[in-house]
């Protein structure tokens, strides 16, 4: 499944839906990096929807939060069963803030 993504309206970030891999991460690291000129202290990714992540994914993760942490803003994430079992396969969990997810009522 392709990615799909929208931006959040309460608070800078973003919301992404499918995969998170090779065959997306170059659509959305410019998404990505567009947020980054909306965001001044904190920014948000809804990854609750992503149900594929790879080595790709992972990299992208891993070069947006640093560019966050460069500009000064805190990234928090709320992950997917997917992409929180690989961050912590990858002992990557704690270079995230791990935001907890929203359950349906």
């Amino acid at each position: 499944m392709p990615a799909e993504y929208a931006t959040l309206e309460e608070m800078p970030g973003l919301v992404l839906k499918g995969e998170l891999s090779i065959y997306t991460a170059a659509e959305l690291k410019p998404v990505l990096f567009m947020l980054l000129q909306e965001a001044h202290e904190h920014l948000h990714l809804d990854l609750q929807g992503v149900d594929d992540i790879d080595g790709a994914g992972v990299q992208l993760l891993l070069l947006f939060r640093r560019e966050l942490l460069q500009a000064g803003i805190e990234l928090s994430i709320q992950a997917s069963p997917m992409v929180a079992e690989t961050l912590q396969l990858l002992h990557l969990q704690q270079h995230f803030i791990l935001a907890p997810t929203r359950t349906s009522p």
